[in-house]
This record gives C-alpha cells, sequence and structure tokens, in this order.
C-alpha cells in the first residue's frame, strides 16, 4: 500500500484506484488493516492524489474515507434503460431480457459488438440477430475466462427422453419468476455420468442465452 501511494505520487495530480483491498484482511497474522490505516492518514495529505478503494471495506477502512458508494448489480429494468438510449426499444427489451449478470462495461461492449457485426454483415440498421451475436461473444468469453469446458451447443429441443425432468426445471424456475412465494437460488441436477444433467443445463441456457458455469 505505501508503496503504491509513492509511486502514484510521482505522478500527481491522478487517482489511485485499488481493487479487492477486502482480501487483504482475510490473514490476520499480515496485518494488512493495520498497514491500510496506517498508510491513509499521510495519503490525504496530499491534494492531488485521490484514493478510489473497490471493495467490501471494514467498518475501521470506512471511517476513514470520505465516500461509501454501494453498486448494485443490474437489473433488468436498469438494463433496458442504458440500452433503450442506444438503441431501437424493441432491441433494447430483448437485449435487457437476455443479458442478466452483466456489468455497465460488458453493455457498453455489447453495443460496440453489434454494431460491428451489423457493418461486417453490410446490414442497413441493427437487428435483433447482430445482438444475438454479441451476448453470444459475450458468453463465450466470460465461459473461457472462468476456464468453462468447451461443450458442443445444445438446443432445449435437442434434450430427448428427459421430458419430466424438463417440464420440473421449467415449472420451478417460472415459479421463481413469478412471483409464488417460493425462494430459491437454482436447480440441482444429481445422477451418475451420461445421465442428462448436463445436456439439460446447456440446453436450458441456450433457450435463455446464458453462460453456462
Amino acid at each position: 500500500m505505501t508503496h503504491d501511494h509513492f509511486s502514484a505520487t510521482s505522478f500527481e495530480p491522478c487517482i489511485l484506484h485499488l481493487t479487492a483491498v477486502d482480501v487483504l484482511g482475510f490473514d490476520a497474522s499480515t496485518n494488512a488493516i493495520g498497514e491500510i490505516m496506517h498508510a491513509l492518514p499521510f495519503i490525504t495529505t496530499s491534494y492531488f492524489l485521490w484514493v478510489v478503494c473497490v471493495c467490501q471495506l471494514s467498518s475501521s477502512i470506512r471511517s476513514l474515507v470520505l465516500y461509501d458508494f454501494m453498486t448494485e448489480h443490474l437489473d433488468e429494468d436498469t438494463r433496458f434503460s442504458f440500452l433503450s438510449t442506444r438503441m431501437p426499444s424493441e432491441l433494447a427489451k430483448f437485449a435487457a431480457r437476455n443479458t442478466a449478470g452483466f456489468v455497465i462495461a460488458e453493455l457498453i461492449n455489447l453495443l460496440k459488438d453489434a454494431h460491428f457485426r451489423m457493418t461486417l454483415l453490410e446490414a442497413d440498421r441493427l437487428e435483433i440477430s447482430h445482438v444475438e451475436w454479441a451476448i453470444d461473444k459475450r458468453n463465450a468469453s466470460f465461459a473461457d475466462a472462468i476456464g468453462a469446458p468447451k461443450i458442443p451447443s445444445v438446443s432445449w429441443d435437442d434434450v430427448g427422453g428427459l421430458e419430466e425432468t424438463k417440464r420440473t426445471v421449467i415449472e420451478s424456475i417460472e415459479a421463481s419468476l413469478h412471483g409464488t412465494g417460493i425462494r430459491r437460488s437454482g436447480v440441482i441436477f444429481f445422477g451418475p455420468p451420461g445421465c442428462g444433467k448436463t445436456l439439460i443445463a446447456k440446453g436450458w441456457c441456450s433457450l435463455v442465452s446464458q453462460a453456462r458455469i
């Protein structure tokens, strides 16, 4: 922390951006929190160096900062509000519905990729197929980043012989979406290898245009 401070002061005026600062406190033996609390008063004496921490701040560190902003996950309405100013309303609705978990930076990249696809195909206007391509591109990149195994594309209709299981999956997810009062955080597939667990998961993700983790 102190090293970063002295490095940053050589570039004043500047912003020192620290990410995931909260992980420094996981190992109590390192006294990382104490070092941060010791360094911050010295940093704040400079009028030309701003420190921005992106993390879960402990109460002891929060007392030393001026502003504390909580960034919530983007819900569908917020994503639509952002996208509708940058693309036609119908496309924005489609994109907002199929971009759960996207952050602002990913939505901006989606817009760039969709327009790139439109230009590449020499289309007259932005279409749903261009947005779908951009969403698939992001999901593929996300899967690669987390090391998810590559599985051939599977559609929901490709999954055969498991109609009862598919019906249960649909009923479970629809019950959660339509506010039946049942709080569920997911669906668990269990069984021996080769019984179709991965096929169902992949097929459902393809149906709703989401990345499979």
